[in-house]
């Protein structure tokens, strides 16, 4: 057996044996070669020299670890490839012994491409994966695995790249792991790369925006985010309103309990042992330089906390203000409450004492012992001692609770806010239930919880965020029960402004507990068909499902495997990846955004042909055959063309667009529709045609396009505004959808997508200057998705349709939150003139709305610095230099007196 190891090759005579550890025979190597020798002899070896080609390193002999000679050979400069390396050693007595050893001088293969990105969510129920890689010597196989629950899910290989699609609809509410690893020819793997994918398919999951990283903690401007990517880390605080992004670490030594401040972010590092408080303000990193020892709190801008090692046992930090903490103390304590004005509470025996900032404490309350824990809130105070709650407002003690779990702790079995009170309590028949008690005095059992249950958050509302059995709860008073939410320690659950968010993974979703979109899109009779069978395709056509809110994707399966999937606009599929003579069943089955399923699919049989190798006479065109082009606009062309003729029937035409294959079709289509051309441009189109043996017509039809310059009437130009005036947390805004230039405008379809974190859309109507609802004209609206409203609008009667600048829609919403939020008109938005000849938008049209308030220097107040700061930018206009759009809270397109004005009266009302 030890003579597996030895390298391969043939020992030379002489008086020392020699065993080549490293290299290994036949591996690759790439940079430097590390060699390492072992000699077997009687005789002294006094002397060993390695040598590759014409290159030489001499070895070192050395017992570090094992009596060997050592050492190393840089490979740069040489060609890549396979090589030799020769070891000779000289004995005492000048003898020489030498032994061989093949290796590669070959880089490893690097991945080039790993999508989809680490930390991602899977919504649709589909994980596609596309992975590649590069070689310096070959092309080398890549291969993926996707695993989850400790087993394989499904494993893909291939040369170069894997590009596959994967059913992941059964693991919902699991982790998967993705991995990617790429091989040579020679044996030299990449480095194995490992993503995290999440998987929901709960329908109260809205998705608001996806980031690259995962999300650890949010507020209403802000994400943390916690990024690893190659193997480079970073904690990146980013900014939700124009997307800028700041690195606050680059290294990670076990980082945790990450979480953003009003001023910047704070986390702890544990290496070893220790746990070293870090937090970003301004632009700056504090380390503290001392241990956190165990105890350890946050409330605001402020963290206290006990120290390992100093010259002092606690320490209070102001994370607004960089490198200095802001205030010592020489006491310990054991127990304590931190408020967000920097001041604590902590117990000496039966005594509360309250510890203002930098300032000196006073007594607070006596004569309770055994206090274990508090939690304050404004004026308010709620203390355990033993296992009783009491509250105390500053003139009364009030039990609130007798019963509190053995190992009660403050903000986990306890919490206050408002006046509010949520506790757990132990039942009188075992086990643990969950209490909400009103600022007035009325007590609700919210839930029996189990494990490790914890209350993670309470509103001033008396909303409630709490964890039982590994799920996460949300509970809103006066509700007949809570609704589950969520994974314990995979997701994040917070109530922001009066509105519940998610976080999984990469992805911040708005939670809609109520009001659910449960119906499943449904099939009209006879809905699928085929056409165009051949030896090896199909061509799948089917009838629209109908749905309440609208169809969002087809999926196509074959033998009850998923073969692909489509936007809920397409209606037929082909499948070119079928054998010869082989029965296959296929089956459609739609989904909703709400991820709601038909259930009673359409399916049908089909069967190939057989596929004939003798059969060598390509398809011919009739004479006189040619390629006809109509309807030409700005960016499309209808191509037509007759049936070819072949002996055993035409199987597919090809469309070329100047030389390069645009499409395919079956056998059984004549024409086709050319989008996505360039204005004013000119084209070869060419159509070929294929029998299902793979022979291809001799002479394709062929024909020149040239596109207009200018777009077709009724065309005109879409635009979005929005309508002057001052908007805050509350307000209305208007969005209007006008048509500029536009003639004989008889209908219009606009897709519209917009924030629906920032915006909740109230109302849609028409504009006069298109038609009255009802009377002259009629209006349609959808809502596909939480972010897309889809309306259409159509005159009535034989009239003709309306010129020049048309007015088409005004959209209401209300402002949920402060911030900037896109609107747009999407790609598919299409006006129609009174004969129905239509034009679509291509590219969207979009405006950007900025909710900013008063508050312009986000310091939390209104003041004088915001009055001065938007004073000293009156007068700027859109477009000029030093012009800031969110100071222009009227939305005028220039910050002027109106808006100063604004914050002026602001300032007034502030102050007290």
């Amino acid at each position: 057996m030890l003579s597996l190891l030895w390298a391969a090759g043939v020992q030379a005579e002489g008086a020392v044996f020699i065993r080549i550890d490293s290299p290994y025979p036949n591996v690759s190597y790439d940079g430097v070669l590390p060699i390492r020798a072992s000699t077997y002899s009687e005789l002294e070896a006094v002397k060993a020299v390695a040598r590759v080609e014409d290159r030489e390193a001499e070895l070192t002999y050395s017992c570090t670890g094992g009596c060997e000679w050592r050492g190393e050979m840089p490979l740069e400069g040489f060609t890549k490839g396979a090589k030799l390396l020769t070891v000779t050693v000289t004995d005492e007595l000048g003898g020489i012994s030498t032994q061989e050893a093949p290796f590669y001088y070959n880089s490893a293969p690097v991945l080039t491409k790993m999508e989809p990105s680490d930390e991602t969510v899977v919504t649709d129920g589909l994980l596609h994966v596309a992975a590649s890689a590069e070689d310096d010597s070959s092309v080398p196989e890549v291969r993926v695995t996707i695993s989850g629950n400790f087993s394989t899910i499904a494993e893909f290989s291939g040369q170069g790249s894997v590009d596959e699609t994967v059913d992941v609809s059964a693991y919902a509410g699991q982790l998967l792991e993705y991995t990617v690893v790429a091989e040579d020819e020679q044996g030299a793997q990449s480095v194995t790369r490992r993503h995290t994918i999440h998987v929901t398919a709960d329908p109260r999951n809205v998705p608001v925006e996806s980031v690259a990283g995962r999300i650890v903690d949010f507020d209403p401007g802000r994400y943390l985010i916690e990024r690893v990517d190659a193997g480079r880390y970073a904690l990146v605080i980013r900014n939700r309103a124009d997307g800028s992004e700041v690195v606050i670490a680059e290294r990670s030594e076990m980082n945790n309990r990450m979480q953003l401040t009003p001023a910047g972010a704070l986390y702890l590092q544990s290496p070893g042992t220790s746990n070293f408080v870090h937090y970003w303000a301004d632009g700056i990193l504090t380390r503290v330089p001392y241990s956190m020892r165990s105890m350890f709190q946050t409330k605001g801008n402020y963290a206290l906390f006990d120290l390992k090692s100093a010259p002092y046992p606690f320490a209070l930090y102001d994370t607004s203000l960089p490198e200095t903490p802001a205030e010592t103390f020489t006491q310990a304590y054991d127990v304590f409450e931190l408020t967000e004005d920097g001041a604590f509470f902590y117990v000496e025996e039966d005594r509360i004492y309250r510890h203002p900032l930098r300032g000196t404490a006073e007594l607070y309350l006596s004569g309770h012992e055994d206090v274990r824990g508090m939690a304050a809130s404004g004026g308010q105070l709620l203390f355990q001692s033993g296992l009783r709650l009491y509250s105390y407002d500053g003139s009364v003690v009030e039990e609130v609770a007798a019963a509190l779990p053995e190992d009660g702790r403050a903000h986990s079995d306890y919490e206050l806010n408002g006046g509010w009170i949520a506790y757990l309590a132990s039942a009188q028949e075992g086990g643990t239930e969950l209490y909400l008690r009103a600022p007035e005095g009325a007590v609700t059992k919210v839930a029996a919880v189990s494990g490790s249950a914890a209350i993670i958050q309470l509103a001033g509302d008396g909303r409630l965020v709490y964890t039982s059995g590994e799920r996460i709860y949300i509970y809103r008073p006066g509700e007949a029960a809570p609704v589950s939410a969520g994974t314990e320690g995979r997701d994040m659950v917070k109530l922001i402004d009066g509105t519940w968010y998610k976080t999984i993974g990469n992805t911040l979703f708005r939670f809609e507990a109520a009001g659910l979109d449960t119906e499943a899109p449904v099939w009209p009779a006879e809905a699928l068909s085929v056409t165009g069978v051949t030896y090896r395709s199909a061509v799948l056509q089917w009838l629209p499902a109908q749905d309440n809110r609208g169809v969002a994707s087809y999926r196509i399966y074959r033998d009850g495997e998923h073969a692909a999937t489509v936007a809920g606009d397409v209606y037929s599929y082909e499948d070119d990846q079928l054998s010869p003579s082989t029965a296959y069943e296929f089956s459609v089955e739609a989904w909703d955004a709400a991820g709601n399923r038909s259930t009673e699919n359409p399916s049908v049989t089909v069967t190939t042909s057989a596929y004939e190798p003798d059969d060598t006479a390509a398809p011919l065109w009739p004479e006189g055959s040619t390629l006809t082009v109509t309807d030409v606009t700005y960016s499309r062309a209808q191509l037509r063309w007759p049936a070819a003729e072949d002996e055993r029937g035409v199987a597919a035409y090809l469309i070329y667009r100047d030389g390069q294959l645009q499409d395919t079709v079956g056998g059984a289509v004549y024409q086709y529709d050319a989008a996505g051309l360039q204005a004013g441009t000119t084209y070869l189109f060419t159509v070929a045609a294929r029998d299902a043996a793979g022979n291809v017509s001799a002479a394709p039809l062929a024909a020149t396009v040239t596109t207009g310059v200018y777009e077709p009437e009724p065309a005109g130009r879409l635009a979005l505004t929005a309508k002057p005036g001052f908007l805050e947390v509350g307000s209305v805004l208007e969005v209007n959808v006008q048509a500029d230039e536009a003639e004989d405008l008889y209908a219009f379809l606009a897709k519209l997508t917009y924030d629906p974190a920032r915006f909740k859309l109230m109302q849609v109507k028409l504009q006069d200057s298109f038609g009255r609802e009802g009377e002259t004209a009629v209006l349609g609206q959808s809502r596909p998705a939480a972010n897309q409203a889809n309306v259409t609008g159509s005159l009535l009667g034989g009239v003709p349709g309306r010129s020049g600048a048309v007015g088409l829609l005004t959209l209401k919403f209300t402002v949920l939150q402060q911030g900037a939020g896109s609107f747009a008109l999407e790609p598919g938005s299409t006006l129609s003139d009174s004969e129905g000849r239509t034009v679509r938008l291509e590219t969207p049209v979009r405006i950007t709305v900025t909710v900013s308030g008063a508050d312009l220097d986000l310091d939390g107040t209104v003041g004088l610095s915001d009055l001065v700061l938007i004073a000293r930018h009156s007068g700027t206009k859109a477009g000029e230099p030093g012009f800031r759009p969110e100071f222009d809270l009227n939305h005028s397109g220039a910050v002027d007196r109106a808006d100063v004005e604004y914050v002026a009266k602001a300032v007034a009302a502030a102050a007290k």
